[in-house]
């Protein structure tokens, strides 16, 4: 399962949880929808960029690639994060939603 599927799941997770607290159903519109569609996508990119990262720090790659591959993968965490901050996620917790950026050794 991608970095994508995951997010979403979480995201479904959450969702049905705080339903079930409050008794109501609870759906995302069409707009909330598509922002998370977006930051699953991201996830999955976050994702490949991460191994991406992981095999040029294995190699010893320049210093150049391994900062330019870092700050890449902090933009998509944040840009992630900022997707999710547009979804009105009633009553859950979207901490942990977004995997911590890991940095590197």
């Amino acid at each position: 399962m991608h970095a994508g599927q995951k997010l979403r799941r979480r995201v479904n997770t959450a969702l049905m949880r705080a339903a079930d607290e409050a008794g109501v159903r609870l759906e995302l519109s069409e707009v909330e929808n598509w922002l998370l569609d977006r930051a699953c996508e991201l996830e999955d990119r976050r994702e490949q960029l991460q191994a991406r990262l992981d095999d040029v720090l294995a190699r010893r790659a320049s210093t150049a690639t391994v900062i330019s591959l870092s700050a890449e993968v902090r933009r998509v965490v944040t840009t992630t994060a900022d997707l999710l901050a547009r979804v009105d996620f009633p009553r859950v917790d979207i901490h942990g939603l977004v995997p911590a950026i890991e940095k590197a050794p």
